[in-house]
């Protein structure tokens, strides 16, 4: 299973992958006029747009959550964790399990939007944890991101490639 996520290939369809649902998101987003709830982290802001939702609004965002939110931290969190296992070396190497616990994350995340959207009462509970959750999902995918582009550039400079 490593050597498939260590793949070349396998990378660069995580990655097509990824465009192509951040395509859809948009377009989706945009056609609907959809305010998706994985861009909100503060509770009154996830409760205005849990309001303001329409039902086919709410059906979309529903079937999005489902299908596009899931593909997604899979295509992306498999290309980070393939890049970290190639670029890290030695005692770094543990730091590959990263993008495994961002797509765990951006998963329960997903879950706990879904449990809001067809909740008939909102629990401020849940409201909380689906926050608490949406900032541990961007602080993570920002260090994932960040450690592929270093050790992708570290990696390409000590090779001797320009």
């Amino acid at each position: 299973m490593l050597e498939v996520v260590k793949n070349k290939r396998f990378q660069f369809g995580c990655l097509i992958l990824s465009f192509v649902c951040i395509c859809a998101f948009i377009f989706i987003g945009n056609r609907f006029e959809i305010n998706f709830l994985d861009q909100e982290y503060l509770d009154q802001r996830v409760l205005f747009v849990l309001e303001n939702m329409s039902a086919l609004q709410a059906s979309i965002h529903l079937w999005v959550t489902m299908t596009l939110d899931v593909i997604f931290p899979l295509a992306y969190g498999f290309l980070f964790f393939g890049i970290l296992l190639n670029n890290l070396e030695g005692q770094w190497k543990f730091l590959a399990v990263l993008p495994l616990i961002l797509i765990a994350a951006d998963l329960t995340e997903g879950i706990l939007q879904i449990h809001l959207m067809k909740a008939q009462v909102i629990e401020m509970i849940i409201v909380s944890y689906k926050n608490k959750i949406t900032l541990i999902k961007y602080f993570l995918f920002l260090i994932c991101m960040g450690m592929c582009l270093i050790t992708s550039m570290l990696k390409l400079g000590g090779s001797g490639k320009t």
